[in-house]
């Protein structure tokens, strides 16, 4: 009987001998994966460039860049993608020493159909389990915003990415103004609504896999704008605005302040990022004086 099938995934395989390249492509393309070829690590490199993979199979024997070499590119630029590697039968020394730099598993040549099937099945299904447990560590269940946590990972790498790519972006904190009133007065269940509602708008007015939307709690969001001028910064800020006004919640309001985020490479990372929030914040106090319902931007 053979193993469950996982679902379809993105699989690149790495061989220098043709016909084990073709036999492993096949076979695994029959479990209903989509597969890509590779006949050495430079060759892989360039593939992975191209396309986003969930599980690399590469012989630790190929030319160009090595299966160790292979394996610590993976590990360096594309740190979710599993590997498992194959090696001679008498190779445990090395099949060890693959595990302990990040493989996921491994498997000796010949390579047996049954026992690829099986190991396939175990990695892409131990992945799934850890997708889910990753997202429910980084996710706001009320909201299904990302956490705080996720907003302390993201932060300073998303605007250090816009600095190398040189693209702008744009953080907008959004802060509840009189939320603790506001549950005093109507209740806890009531606040976590228009928490609910709050993170539901957010969703719908910016862009889907582009911006990145937090909730950070005490009545406090948060929204990173990759690639935005200030001008489409503001703009996805206002729709947030109007739709919030239409919901006509009691007493609280919405302060928004949107600050341009440049790394600046003379100071820290801690230091950098204290600095970018402390701008949003200030322009939050400001908004905030300005009147209800107010965003200010900072270029």
């Amino acid at each position: 009987m053979s193993a469950e099938r996982p679902n379809n995934a993105f699989i690149l395989i790495v061989n220098n001998d043709e016909l084990v390249l073709s036999s492993l492509t096949l076979l695994v393309s029959s479990l209903g994966h989509t597969c890509y070829a590779a006949g050495n690590g430079d060759e892989a490199a360039k593939t992975l460039k191209l396309n986003s993979f969930d599980l690399i199979l590469s012989d630790l024997d190929i030319p160009e860049m090595d299966g160790f070499d292979l394996l610590r590119h993976v590990q360096k630029y594309y740190p979710n993608t599993d590997v498992i590697i194959s090696a001679d039968f008498d190779d445990w020394e090395r099949c060890v020493l693959a595990l302990t730099n990040g493989a996921v598993d491994f498997l000796f040549k010949p390579v047996n159909q049954v026992e690829l099937e099986v190991k396939l099945v175990r990695a892409l299904r131990e992945r799934s389990i850890a997708r889910k447990l990753q997202k429910l560590i980084i996710h706001d269940s009320l909201t299904n915003l990302y956490n705080r946590q996720a907003f302390n990972t993201h932060f300073i790498r998303e605007a250090a990415r816009a600095s190398r790519q040189n693209y702008t972006i744009f953080f907008a904190l959004i802060h509840i103004d009189s939320f603790a009133e506001y549950c005093l007065k109507n209740g806890s269940v009531k606040g976590d609504e228009q928490l609910v509602v709050l993170g539901k708008i957010l969703l719908d007015c910016t862009r889907q896999s582009v911006d990145l939307g937090y909730y950070l709690g005490d009545g406090e969001f948060g929204l990173l704008l990759p690639q935005t001028s200030g001008d489409q910064a503001t703009e996805i800020v206002q729709r947030v605005l109007l739709n919030y006004v239409e919901y006509h919640f009691d007493i609280t309001s919405l302060s928004i302040g949107i600050v341009s985020c440049h790394r600046d490479s003379q100071i820290s990372v801690e230091e950098d990022e204290k600095r970018m929030i402390k701008r949003a914040e200030q322009a939050v106090r400001d908004a905030r004086k300005s009147g209800e319902n107010c965003a200010i931007c900072r270029i």
